[in-house]
């Protein structure tokens, strides 16, 4: 009897490879019910653990995890399977439904919550179910994939835990999606690891630089963020050669901005108003929009151009409403231009 079922075990073991490698060779070939008759077959294979060894599910996890037109039941079965069998799958396949990993998510252990941080391009509703479910280390992994959009609520969450969390800290300080507010209150927090440093190995006199430090290093840091995300070199050796010919004019800030190529916005706005690369750049990007104004009177600016520059690149996110209504009425008053609907 026991010959038996080791034969039979080793049968079914044989049949799951064999089901999984049909399916990787032929799932973009075969007909939609001929691949879901093999899925309920497969799936139901799949639940017999007893039968299949964990080598072996792990192997067709593997296998079907990259398959775009792979069994979604059997896909389903070994997402919810042991974390080691459903870790392949629950970080590739894009069988998986959103509302699946969810629910896996809500319902299954840390080591399947880590498995799905891993996960390309994950969206809002699936990091923040991560963060709210999962430990410290689920939530480092969220922080540290760069392709995971997070909401507002959930970097508040993450903060909470960078707190006395260097490697928290390190994840949240490589991301691209930081507002400036959550980057002040990141740098704060570091500022405090460090105090507790300097604390412990008696460097006193080195606390009183703490402060401007701080405020010097959030400055720095959500500057360099927001240039780091174009190419300007391209850009700038765009324009180059349109100055050259005397080709560059206010029309160019204005399709670049309103086509959100802010890198060609940023050397349009160079050339036509003749200030230089690295200034127009830390212009465009900071806060403080005291220099733009200056400098779009001098140029004479249209406020058709004002408004368009006030909406592009970083100013999107970093600049509030009340910020650019104020510029807009500035301009308004002091221009013969006008952009139809404004407040004034």
């Amino acid at each position: 009897m026991k010959g038996t079922k080791e034969q039979d075990r080793k049968k079914a073991n044989s049949l799951a490879l064999q089901l999984a490698e049909l399916f990787s060779k032929n799932s973009e070939t075969c007909s939609p019910d001929f691949m879901r008759r093999i899925d309920i077959e497969m799936s139901k294979l799949m639940k017999l653990v007893e039968m299949i060894n964990v080598e072996v599910r792990i192997e067709v996890a593997k296998r079907l995890s990259v398959l775009s037109h792979a069994p979604e039941n059997t896909i389903i079965t070994l997402a919810n399977d042991d974390p080691e069998v459903a870790a392949p799958v629950l970080r590739k396949s894009t069988v998986l439904s959103a509302e699946e990993i969810i629910r896996i998510a809500k319902t299954k252990g840390n080591r399947h919550r880590i498995a799905i941080a891993q996960r390309e391009g994950l969206p809002v509703s699936i990091s923040d179910t991560l963060i709210e479910y999962g430990n410290r280390d689920v939530q480092v992994k969220v922080a540290s994939n760069r392709t995971t959009d997070i909401s507002d609520q959930g970097f508040k969450k993450l903060l909470e835990t960078a707190k006395g969390d260097e490697e928290m800290q390190s994840a949240l300080a490589d991301r691209y999606d930081m507002s400036d507010d959550d980057i002040f209150t990141l740098v704060s927090i570091a500022v405090v690891s460090i105090r507790h440093r300097l604390v412990a190995q008696g460097a006193l006199d080195d606390l009183s630089l703490l402060p401007v430090a701080s405020q010097k290093m959030a400055e720095e840091i959500t500057g360099e963020y927001w240039l780091s995300q174009y190419d300007f070199e391209t850009a700038f050796q765009k324009y180059e050669e349109m100055f050259e010919n005397g080709t560059v004019t206010e029309r160019d800030i204005i399709n670049s901005a309103n086509a959100e190529r802010f890198a060609d916005t940023v050397a349009a706005f160079s050339f036509v108003t003749g200030v230089g690369r690295e200034e127009s750049k830390r212009m465009l990007t900071q806060i403080d929009v005291e220099p733009f104004i200056e400098v779009a009177k001098a140029a004479r600016l249209k406020i058709t151009t004002v408004f368009a520059l006030l909406h592009s690149g970083p100013w999107q996110r970093r600049l509030t409403d009340d910020v650019r209504v104020d510029v807009m009425q500035y301009f308004q008053r002091e221009s013969v231009w006008a952009v139809p609907g404004m407040r004034s």
